[in-house]
Order: C-alpha cells, then sequence, then structure tokens
C-alpha cells in the first residue's frame, strides 16, 4: 500500500486522466443545452433560500451565487461548480484506490469512473445534486480510511471528514446513509464497535448535522413540504417490473461490464479492515434502494449511483489481484462496451444541438422530442418585445418544467407563476396570494401547435373565461423550425401543491 498524499499529480496516469476528463466535461459544457432539472434548479435557485422543496440547497446555491460574483450569466458558469466537483470526486476516488491497493488500482478506479456516462455528466457535468453528493461521500471515504493510517493530525482530519459529510447532507437526502451504513458496520463488527464510545468520531457527528440544518429551518417554517414530497413516492406493492426497469437503467448508466464487475469484486476480494469500510456503505446504499424498487417505490435508476461509485475501487483491487490476461481481456471487453455507449452518447449530442437526423423529414417523428433539452436562448429577446404592459407583471406556465426550462433564459426578469397542481418550488417563490394577470408561456412542437392551442385555450378557461391567444415566438433547433412557444393573455390563478 502506497502512503497517499492530497496532491496525485505526481503520478502521471492521474495528470492524463484528470486533464482529459476535465478538457471533455469543459467541451460537452459549452456544447449541450440545459436539461430540464439543470433549468430547474438554476430558475429558482436565482431566488436564494435555506432549502428548496425537491432538495437540500447547495446545488441550486452554486450557480446562484457564481453568476453574482462574476456579475453575468452563462451556461458554462452555471455548469462550472459541478465541473468542479467531478475533479474532486475522481481525485477522491483515485486517493481511496491509491490507499487500499497501490497505482493499479487507483487507475482503474478512476477509468470505469470516467467512462460510466452517469459519473461523467449527472456526476461531473450538470447542474444536480450528484455533482457534490459524489464529491462529498467520495472524500469522506477517503478521508476516513487515510486516517486509519495516520499516526498524527487526527483531530484535524476528523474534522475534514465532518465537513465533507456536512456538505453530502446539504446537496441530497440520499447522504444519509452513509453515515448509516458505516454505523451499521461498526455495531455489527466487533473490531470496529468501539468506534461508539470514539470521542472523535462525534466530532464528525457535530460537523456533519450543521449540514442538515438549513434543510430542517426550511422545512420547519414551511411545514415540511420536501420530507410529504419524497415520503409521497414510497410504495410497498411487490413490482418485478420497476425492478427490472431500474436495473436496465443502472446497466446504462453505470456500464454493463462494469456493474458486473462491481458484483464479482463484492464477494471474489479478499477482505480487510479497510476495504470493508467501502463494502458496506456500498452495498447497504445499492440494496436499500433495490428494495426500494421492488416493492414499487417511484424512483430513479441513479439513486443506487453512490453505491456504485464506492464500488469502483472495489473493481480497481479486484483487476489487480488478477493476472496480466484476465486484465487485458477486460481491457478489450471494455472498448467493446464503451464504443457503441459513446459514439450514441456523441450522436444524440449533435442531434439535441441540430436536430440532423430528422431534418430530412416535413415533420419530427414521434419519437424526436427534444423540448426538455434544447437551446430556448433566442426566445427572451422575441418575448421581450411583446412583454409587458403596465398591467402585466407575471409570467405563468401550465407545470414546473416548462416554468424552468423558459425561466432559465430569462434570467428572473419577471415573476413566475405556475398554474398547474404540481408547481414544486416555484409556489414557494410567489408571494402574492390573489389571482394576477400575467401572460401564460407554453412550449410546443411547431407541427402540433394548432392542436396544443386548442387544447390550452381549452383548459385555461376553466381557470379564465377571458384568455386570449396572442401569438406564437419560433425557436429553431440549429437551422431548421422545430418549436414554439406560445403566448396566451390570461389571470394566472393562486397554484396549489397537489398530485
Amino acid at each position: 500500500m502506497l502512503d497517499a498524499k492530497l496532491n496525485f499529480f505526481k503520478y502521471s496516469e492521474f495528470t492524463k486522466l484528470f486533464v482529459s476528463f476535465l478538457i471533455a466535461r469543459v467541451l460537452f459544457a459549452y456544447y449541450l443545452p440545459l436539461g430540464v432539472d439543470e433549468a430547474y434548479q438554476i430558475t429558482v435557485g436565482r431566488h436564494l433560500a435555506w432549502s428548496y422543496y425537491d432538495h437540500p440547497a447547495l446545488s441550486f446555491w452554486a450557480p446562484s451565487v457564481l453568476s453574482k460574483m462574476f456579475g453575468f450569466e452563462n451556461i458554462f458558469l452555471y455548469r462550472l461548480p459541478a465541473i468542479i466537483f467531478g475533479s474532486i470526486t475522481l481525485s477522491g476516488l483515485y486517493g481511496i484506490g491509491l490507499l487500499l491497493e497501490g497505482r493499479k488500482a487507483a487507475f482503474w478506479t478512476i477509468v470505469l469512473y470516467i467512462l460510466s456516462p452517469f459519473f461523467f455528466f449527472s456526476g461531473g457535468m450538470f447542474v444536480v445534486p450528484d455533482g457534490p453528493l459524489n464529491a462529498a461521500i467520495a472524500m469522506t471515504m477517503f478521508l476516513f480510511i487515510r486516517s486509519q493510517t495516520l499516526k498524527s493530525g487526527y483531530v484535524f482530519q476528523m474534522i475534514l471528514i465532518g465537513i465533507w459529510v456536512a456538505i453530502s447532507f446539504l446537496s441530497k437526502y440520499h447522504a444519509i446513509l452513509l453515515p448509516f451504513s458505516l454505523l451499521f458496520y461498526f455495531l455489527i463488527s466487533s473490531e470496529r464497535r468501539y468506534w461508539f464510545f470514539h470521542s472523535k468520531i462525534w466530532i464528525i457527528a457535530l460537523i456533519g448535522v450543521l449540514g442538515l440544518l438549513p434543510t430542517l429551518i426550511w422545512n420547519y417554517q414551511q411545514g415540511w413540504p420536501s420530507f410529504i414530497f419524497h415520503g409521497g413516492r414510497t410504495n410497498f406493492e411487490f413490482s418485478p417490473i420497476s425492478f427490472i426497469i431500474m436495473g436496465l437503467g443502472q446497466l446504462i448508466y453505470l456500464l454493463p461490464l462494469t456493474l458486473f464487475l462491481a458484483i464479482w469484486a463484492f464477494f471474489a476480494i479478499k477482505r480487510n479492515k479497510l476495504n470493508n469500510l467501502l463494502i458496506y456503505p456500498a452495498s447497504f446504499i445499492i440494496l436499500s434502494f433495490n428494495l426500494l424498487y421492488v416493492l414499487g417505490a417511484e424512483g430513479f435508476p441513479h439513486w443506487t449511483m453512490p453505491g456504485w461509485m464506492l464500488s469502483l475501487p472495489l473493481i480497481g483491487i479486484f483487476l489487480t489481484q488478477k493476472s496480466d490476461q484476465f486484465r487485458n481481456n477486460v481491457k478489450k471487453l471494455l472498448f467493446c462496451c464503451v464504443i457503441p455507449v459513446w459514439l450514441l452518447i456523441g450522436i444524440a449530442a449533435i442531434h439535441i444541438n441540430t436536430g440532423w437526423l430528422t431534418a430530412h423529414l416535413k415533420t419530427a417523428p414521434r419519437w424526436d422530442v427534444t423540448l426538455q433539452f434544447m437551446d430556448w436562448n433566442k426566445f427572451p429577446e422575441k418575448f421581450d418585445q411583446i412583454c409587458c404592459d403596465d398591467n402585466i407583471k407575471t409570467i405563468g406556465f401550465l407545470n414546473w418544467v416548462d416554468a424552468g426550462l423558459i425561466g432559465a433564459t430569462l434570467k428572473g426578469r419577471y415573476p413566475i407563476r405556475v398554474v398547474g397542481k404540481n408547481p414544486h418550488h416555484f409556489i414557494f417563490m410567489d408571494n402574492s396570494s390573489e389571482p394576477v394577470m400575467g401572460y401564460l408561456l407554453v412550449p410546443a412542437l411547431m407541427h402540433e401547435m394548432d392542436k396544443t392551442i386548442e387544447h390550452v385555450l381549452g383548459q385555461s378557461r376553466l381557470l379564465d373565461p377571458n384568455v386570449k391567444f396572442i401569438q406564437s415566438i419560433d425557436v429553431k433547433r440549429g437551422s431548421f423550425d422545430y418549436a414554439t412557444v406560445l403566448v396566451f393573455k390570461m389571470l394566472l390563478p393562486k397554484p396549489q401543491i397537489g398530485g
């Protein structure tokens, strides 16, 4: 085992992979338009709060604070915090592999991390909570494992661990599973049970709980909406279909070969005191969420990803303990797995920006719907030409998805109201309890414009019989006509949280 210092750039393989990973993410960050979750977080994050309806505050705060510091907003600045957190995650995972088995294990760990579509995008570039969560978990485990080998500076190490635990709590509710899984391991292990009575472990707990306070304060003030929302996703009805769908999602997010190697590594590697510190949290997180999938919970495949992330150093250990021929075979299989996946990602990325796959068709086919992942930046300058007269100060949307997508491009110039039954955090940004006159904005496919106008007018007349369609504002995908934003003038009712 090598002594793992915090400066890993002295290792050439780390430096090359770190720089390559960084450059690739910067290029994608500039090229790919904002996705729906990113746009939503940026839009509501402009209104600083202790916490937010969907998640704790850190990933909402980061792009907003950075934009205020620099005095401007653009897509790269929004994504810069996530890129930084992705680089921190890479460093933490490399450090874990280095500590447990040396440079070969560390190398395999970060290669598999970089090649995973989920860790590359959601964990390392997109404005979502997974970036800071993964960084905090990776650094917590790296520093905790490192503390087991230190002969001095132990208290300082505990303080650093506590800070990263606090950051994890500020990122996503799933973070609570890491300390729970470690406490479970300490409880069942006679060699580790002394940690319950170890004074320094409470340093981590006292600092870590500070990361929970903003979320608890906001939810207490608002009547615990986040806990009600997430609690409503639970279900206790056996659902093999849900489990299969979530399993396929995990295969895609992680890469099939990586998932297979992770499961193999759990059973095959030689266990010791240090790698048990990874095995128990990783398996606890993976099994907990897959149990929820079996029980039919309304979940997503990426919920298990922190557990699979902690399994990557275990794969590194496993491969290091195997023969050169075995590792060469894994390289060949990995190549065969990575090329088609990343080729499809490249094709999809180009299509999202240009629509080139279906540009030769008169209308886009049913499968070609990229409204929730396209560049809407041309819309605001056209909308500003018609908005707003003295009687209209607010813009409305039918749902939180549209409000996020269009709201992100408007950069906070207009108050936003969601008139549907599930406004998410937008309801906490609306201080008025009365209906207000405003413009209702509805993104739609251009070839479905007439049908959408008729549908929206029919639904909106239930809220305001005097609703009027004003005009459509076309937004191109690349150089081709594709989408439009329909503008209606109506009395916007006060929204309510509901199903």
